[in-house]
């Protein structure tokens, strides 16, 4: 292969931040990312439940080419689908060294059938490149009765 051969695909993509969060907001005069609630396990009180709104950030970096950015929500038992999410349009990136911020917002929440682990996926190009893992806890057992 020559020297200056490039390839055929964009390189993967490197995870500097993935957080779950409440709200993001990004500054319009600045640019810079407001973080509200980071949160990494949800507590019901009761299943079936339902977390309400929140938004999933990400910093990466070691992006050249273009991508199509995803998030995949499963359950880590067995890995079924959850939902899903997509960036709206393909990210373009020409500098392998910048960083790139945005946050995915779920406006309709996420659906919990039962306790347990779950996993919210970065897929980028069709590639899994890192998993998240948020728990998902219910209430206390009841006291023994003496």
């Amino acid at each position: 292969m020559e020297p200056d051969a490039r390839r055929a695909w964009p390189e993967d993509p490197k995870v500097c931040a993935m957080l779950l969060c409440d709200y993001a907001h990004r500054d319009p005069a600045t640019g810079k990312f407001s973080l509200l609630g980071v949160f990494d396990r949800i507590h019901a009180k009761q299943f079936p439940a339902a977390h309400g709104p929140f938004a999933i950030y990400l910093n990466l970096t070691n992006l050249n080419g273009s991508y199509n950015l995803s998030i995949q929500v499963l359950r880590a038992d067995d890995e079924s689908s959850v939902g899903e999410t997509r960036a709206a349009q393909s990210i373009v990136v020409r500098d392998p060294l910048a960083r790139v911020e945005m946050a995915l917002n779920l406006p309709g929440g996420l659906p919990l059938a039962k306790p347990g682990a779950y996993l919210f996926r970065l897929v980028v190009n069709d590639r899994s490149i890192q998993d998240l893992v948020c728990s998902i806890a219910g209430p206390p057992p009841a006291p023994a009765a003496d």
